[in-house]
């Protein structure tokens, strides 16, 4: 990182949405009983992926970057993030990537674009690194509320996904999560908004998701639909840098 990058990250970091990311991937990692049981509380999550959707081929033994991937395990990746969280081996800027041009076989970046406030520059330095014939996957929100996690910048439609990969060969593309899932996302940010404090708010969102999260199967029919995309929850890419 910059000097510059390392500032500006660490004052978003130190705002309420950066505080409460960090609090979070440290509770999934921690060993107090009260974070990890909030962790266990909530309900499950309003989507279901798309089981056709299309992966990338691993490279067996290559050098495979994982963009964003704070507070998870991505075991045989390099995990990038902007902050030194749980499961981060590298901390760094998409915008500015520290490896040396096509030297990278493979780069997921999973949910991350919309957080990146220049996704043009931040797509060109994983061309920029890509190898000739490495693969990229993409997932990016469409219809989806704000989460700044802990910014948020962008949405794109799936033809929006497409032109800011234009300089890509496209392999696959398509929805990752359904018309369903992006409805109750957004009823469910909608139900905190009738909250008066954070508590109340924690507590209507887990009520109503414990409720509704059943309905998200109702996408494995509503996301094999010819018009689906108009109201996807996310849209994905897998792309090849052109030899």
């Amino acid at each position: 990182m910059t000097p510059e990058d390392r500032a500006r990250f660490s004052v978003t970091l130190a705002a309420p949405e950066g505080s409460q990311m960090t609090a979070r991937y440290e509770s999934r990692q921690g060993s107090r009983l009260g974070p990890r049981l909030l962790e266990m509380l909530r309900p499950p999550a309003p989507v279901i992926h798309n089981r056709a959707e299309r992966r990338i081929d691993w490279p067996v033994g290559g050098l495979v970057l994982y963009v964003g991937g704070g507070g998870r395990s991505v075991p045989e990746c390099i995990n990038l993030d902007i902050g030194d969280f749980p499961g981060v081996d590298l901390i760094g800027n998409v915008e500015r990537l520290p490896f040396l041009e096509s030297s990278i076989d493979a780069v997921e970046c999973d949910a991350v674009l919309e957080h990146v406030e220049h996704p043009v520059q931040a797509v060109a330095e994983i061309h920029r690194v890509l190898k000739p014939g490495g693969q990229v996957h993409a997932v990016v929100p469409f219809c989806h509320p704000v989460h700044a996690y802990p910014a948020d910048y962008n949405r794109w439609t799936l033809a929006g996904l497409h032109s800011l990969f234009g300089s890509f060969e496209v392999l696959a593309s398509g929805i990752r999560s359904g018309p369903t899932a992006a409805m109750l996302t957004l009823f469910l940010d909608y139900v905190k908004l009738w909250m008066p404090g954070r508590q109340a708010q924690r507590a209507a969102y887990a009520l109503a998701g414990w409720l509704l999260f059943p309905l998200r199967y109702l996408d494995l029919f509503l996301m094999r639909q010819p018009r689906a995309e108009v109201l996807a929850n996310h849209v994905y890419i897998l792309a090849r840098k052109k030899c």
